[in-house]
């Protein structure tokens, strides 16, 4: 459920950053600093735009990480020190 909605989440963003004319993930910025000569061949040449069909498939990946346990310490009078 939580890979649904964060996949909702990317590709309605995306979506309205192409209805306002612009890059609002920076994926036209990622793909020049990772496959320079990829951005050169479509980008620069062409002159193109963010559009719709840039965005392709989503695939997210969620991890968890949950901590079960506290350790509480409780410091002298007149410190005050915070232990995770």
């Amino acid at each position: 459920m939580l890979k649904k909605e964060i996949t909702e989440e990317i590709t309605s963003t995306f979506l309205s950053g192409v209805n306002k004319g612009a890059d609002v993930l920076h994926l036209e910025n990622a793909l020049y600093r990772k496959h320079n000569r990829m951005w050169k061949d479509t980008f620069r040449k062409n002159h193109l735009s963010v559009n719709k069909s840039m965005l392709g498939n989503v695939t997210v990946t969620v991890r968890l990480d949950v901590q079960v346990s506290m350790y509480w310490y409780f410091p002298p009078l007149g410190t005050v020190t915070l232990v995770w």
